[in-house]
């Protein structure tokens, strides 16, 4: 690759790339950022819990609230990841909790588990981490 200094508007540009293309990556770059920290904040376990109570109380309407299917879909991840780490932590010999198969929890079920963790806790857990908590308190391994 050659190094060249090309001079618009009296600005040198290196590797021929013009201050408008930098800029362009520059915000791209600082976009990717904040929605990623967007993403991160969005797992966290008191904004979740926020707002499924929110959902709870809507009841039958729930579904037409707008924050219906990301609350969904987070808590269908964060079980997946927390159900294929006890099915690693299990293939070692010391599983993280034991749930039989046909064991389940409800939705207010899960929400009364999510008040038993104290506000300040949920504030600094995500999702994932508040979900083993509540599946090792609910299925203990004896």
């Amino acid at each position: 690759m050659q190094i060249r200094n090309l001079h618009k508007n009296g600005i040198s540009c290196i590797f021929g790339y013009y201050p408008s293309v930098i800029a362009k990556t520059l915000l791209a770059s600082l976009f990717i950022i904040a929605h990623s920290a967007q993403a991160q904040s969005n797992n966290n376990a008191d904004i979740f819990y926020i707002k499924a109570v929110k959902l709870e109380r809507l009841g039958i309407r729930a579904p037409l609230d707008p924050n219906f299917k990301s609350v969904i879909s987070q808590a269908k991840r964060s079980f997946k990841i927390t159900e294929t780490r006890n099915n690693v932590a299990a293939k070692k010999g010391a599983p993280l909790y034991c749930r039989k198969k046909d064991q389940n929890m409800s939705p207010r079920e899960l929400l009364a588990q999510m008040r038993k963790i104290p506000k300040i806790k949920r504030q600094r857990m995500s999702l994932t981490q508040a979900f083993l908590i509540i599946a090792k308190r609910k299925y203990p391994c004896r």
